[in-house]
């Protein structure tokens, strides 16, 4: 269950992204570490 909920805050964290790129470094670098997001 854990592991849906991780899921769920990757998606809120990349739609927060998508908004404002330059910011949420932390965010970014938390899903390189867990492979849910590639960045360029």
């Amino acid at each position: 269950i854990a592991e849906a909920w991780f899921d769920q805050a990757a998606e809120y964290w990349k739609q927060a992204i998508a908004l404002t790129p330059g910011n949420y470094i932390e965010a970014q670098n938390w899903l390189k570490i867990t492979k849910r997001f590639e960045f360029e």
